[in-house]
């Protein structure tokens, strides 16, 4: 049988192609594009990563070997345009048969629809049949012209995906980044308020005890309550801010604000 002789072809441009697919997948891609992008990807696009550049390298050498046969180096003239068949279509079938068996495994992990696998199926056959009977092979040759089609397809692809996991991802890091700083809530003013007014009355007490001391040293100290003071209100201030929004934060600040006030009240009570 004429086929048996390309088998051994077949399965070389066959390992060529899967050797294509493991340096893109684990060499190329991660070189090119971003981790966070590629891990964003599902796992059909993950696939096709590599997968777009397996088709591209089908595309280019089927379309050119079609467009030389036909326009560079015309080889169906004359009577016998229907019976010609240029040697080189064994190697083009040859590929293209070793390129759909990688194509079909590559298939076999992603969700594609059922004509896909009939373009397939189709197309393989129809490549047997010219390996086997060698005749009518123009009408094949102007079809694997069309194949330069893909090249921009994939092209397209690339963009298209790229772009919108690269804009997705963003979008979801943007949204985690607000959500996390949407935990955080300053205090109500009211809140605000009463506790910068205690610390105010604090100094004041603090500052009008002072003043009826009569010894010149310890008067001498009558504005440090002031500076304690507006250290305190700094502090405060930073604190405030970094409140969680929630609850028992709130309920936790107003029990230590009051804990502390009837402390400082007994203290100035002694």
């Amino acid at each position: 049988m004429e086929l048996v002789p390309h088998l051994e072809s077949v399965v070389h441009f066959f390992l060529l192609f899967s050797s294509i697919h493991l340096a893109v997948s684990y060499l190329i891609a991660p070189l090119l594009i971003k981790k966070r992008i590629l891990d964003s990807l599902s796992l059909d696009d993950r696939i096709s990563v590599s997968e777009k550049v397996c088709s591209s390298v089908n595309s280019i050498i089927t379309g050119w070997v079609g467009f030389w046969v036909l326009f560079l180096k015309p080889q169906f003239v004359g009577k016998q345009l229907f019976h010609s068949y240029p040697p080189i279509l064994d190697t083009a079938f040859s590929m293209y048969l070793g390129y759909t068996l990688y194509d079909l495994i590559t298939m076999s992990f992603q969700k594609h629809h059922w004509t896909m696998w009939l373009h397939h199926a189709m197309g393989a056959l129809g490549t047997i049949v010219m390996l086997v009977y060698k005749t009518g092979a123009i009408y094949p040759c102007y079809l694997m012209i069309t194949e330069f089609t893909a090249i921009i397809n994939n092209a397209l692809w690339y963009v298209k995906k790229i772009r919108d996991a690269d804009v997705a991802e963003n979008e979801r890091l943007k949204t985690a980044t607000m959500q996390e700083r949407s935990q955080y809530l300053r205090p109500p003013p009211s809140l605000l308020y009463v506790r910068l007014m205690h610390i105010r009355a604090w100094g004041g007490r603090l500052a009008a005890t002072i003043e009826r001391m009569d010894s010149p040293a310890i008067t001498s100290f009558r504005l440090w309550p002031t500076h304690v003071c507006n250290v305190h209100v700094f502090k405060f201030c930073l604190d405030a801010c970094s409140i969680r929004k929630s609850f028992p934060g709130i309920k936790s600040l107003q029990r230590w604000s009051s804990q502390e006030t009837k402390i400082n009240d007994q203290i100035f009570k002694t």
